[in-house]
């Protein structure tokens, strides 16, 4: 294994997803230091793994910094080296397809760096290529032009060579081999949530010996299925209501300690109630210090009570901290007890987010005298902000260089008092029939209109006609009613 070798010291601070700013070196222009294992599948390679190798044997990067480790299927290598590329089965790379990608790994650690590949053709042969690896033709054999489809659709790594730094992957859990159909994209998914910025290489080139073929029935299902519970980002896939999800798309924070019990239930009961369904509650208290049945001490029955409350639902979990971020869970809402979300709070707070493309909002509530703050947090704005800051350095001050923060007031519209709350609920029914009545009658509308100008545009038809086309219609018209009632007389159909 390769050790690492790098430090990056001082990195830029891209805003958003813009790596425009960076100046990647030219090929052949610059020198690497960057240690890089290239991961290769055994699986699905077939015939071509020799030729795959030997064109990975032929790269112009330097030897003493690369090493090739061939996986697999169900294996996950360890490995030590500063930057990692796996490539998809008989792909083909270029002679300066690790270069392409490493020199922008030189820039920074949170990178994520897509290759460009496209069909190699159907009449080739492996000793044909290996023999032009060998000799260093192997463009020859191929259109060298860059392929068109190198755009990265936010966080994809499904172009068939992707490359990140080893921090970057520990960080996002690494990848799950065991995942089928579906699993590089829940890798980039995680990548992304990690504070990943995607950057697409054209440079980076490769061609494809063997053509995908689609895999019907089941294994399609299996990638839809690893994407509906990891990917929450994929609200299409997530069409049932009230259903719990190994991945959340929001968790929710309470501190609890210290506070009122009937405070936490209504933060809790607004945020599991909310037209947003697949969230997660977590209840942050000293809960290892409880004692199994009520307790004595006043001080704990709050607690206690909280516990008993929500320790069976599977929305909720009881934890004594929470971790830096909430990933792969791509949002996170910090709520102080006593607040409780609208029914719709939650979607407005991420939709405004995402409008501005916000790393934090911020809502500020007064309650008397205190004022209360809570926070939508993205994931991926968090994560990259606690590897870009200095240690005396606040963590707001970063997140809004890099996405921004925004404040609102809270209690206009997206938090409630439990009074406020418990008005809101007794309402909600009478306010659901309302508009479910107003629907029905928008519909009956909607098709008394189109019925009306259908008759309009008959009539207009008819008010063009000649007269004598009128009358041969009209004529016919009773003509063929005459010969239905005539039929019916004689007992005909």
């Amino acid at each position: 294994m390769l050790p690492s070798r790098h430090s990056w010291v001082s990195q830029p601070r891209l805003r958003h997803d813009d790596y425009t700013r960076l100046a990647a070196p030219r090929l052949g222009e610059w020198q690497p230091t960057l240690s890089v294992s290239v991961l290769v599948p055994a699986g699905g390679a077939g015939e071509w793994l020799d030729v795959v190798l030997a064109a990975l044997g032929a790269q112009g990067y330097p030897r003493h910094l690369f090493e090739v480790v061939v996986v697999e299927p169900g294996d996950a290598p360890r490995v030590d080296a500063d930057v990692i590329l796996r490539l998809a089965p008989a792909l083909l790379p270029a002679p300066d397809h690790l270069e392409a990608h490493l020199r922008w790994h030189h820039l920074a650690d949170y990178l994520v760096v897509t290759g460009a590949s496209r069909p190699a053709g159907t009449d080739l042969h492996p000793a044909d290529v290996l023999e032009a690896v060998a000799v260093g033709k192997t463009v020859e054999l191929f259109d060298p032009t860059p392929a068109s489809d190198v755009v990265v659709p936010g966080y994809a790594t499904a172009s068939g060579a992707v490359s990140f730094s080893n921090r970057l992957y520990r960080d996002c859990g690494g990848a799950d081999p065991l995942l089928p159909a579906g699993g590089e994209i829940e890798l980039g998914y995680r990548l992304a949530q990690a504070g990943a910025v995607f950057v697409a290489e054209p440079e980076a080139r490769a061609w494809r010996l063997t053509a995908p073929e689609p895999t019907p029935g089941p294994p399609a299902r299996y990638g839809e299925q690893v994407l509906r519970h990891r990917v929450p980002v994929r609200r299409d896939l997530r069409t049932a209501p009230g259903r719990d999800w190994l991945v959340p798309f929001v968790d929710i924070v309470v501190e609890v300690n210290g506070r009122p019990y009937p405070d936490v239930v209504a933060t809790v009961n607004g945020a599991l109630g909310g037209t947003v369904s697949d969230v997660r509650v977590s209840l942050v208290g000293p809960w290892p210090d409880l004692p199994a049945a009520a307790p004595a001490e006043p001080r704990l029955a709050d607690l206690w009570l909280i516990r008993e409350e929500f320790a069976a639902d599977g929305r909720v979990r009881l934890v004594e901290s929470v971790e830096a971020t909430s990933a792969p869970a791509p949002y996170r809402f910090v709520c102080p007890p006593g607040l409780a979300l609208g029914s719709d709070a939650l979607r407005l707070l991420i939709e405004q987010a995402d409008q501005a493309g916000l790393g934090w909002l911020m809502l500020a509530v007064a309650r008397g005298t205190e004022l209360a703050i809570a926070r939508l947090e993205r994931t991926q704005a968090v994560a990259r902000a606690l590897a870009l800051r200095e240690p005396d350095e606040d963590l707001g001050d970063v997140v809004d260089e890099l996405f921004g923060v925004h404040w609102i007031d809270g209690a206009e519209w997206a938090l409630r008092t439990p009074a406020q709350a418990a008005k809101a609920a007794m309402t909600t029914p009478h306010l659901i029939a309302s508009v479910e009545r107003l629907e029905e009658d928008v519909a009956r509308r909607k098709n008394e209109r189109a019925k009306l100008k259908e008759d309009v545009q008959r009539w207009r038809q008819l008010a063009q006609m000649p007269w004598q086309t009128r009358l041969a219609a009209g004529a016919k018209r009773r003509l063929d009613r005459l010969r239905r009632q005539g039929k019916r007389a004689d007992g005909t159909p």
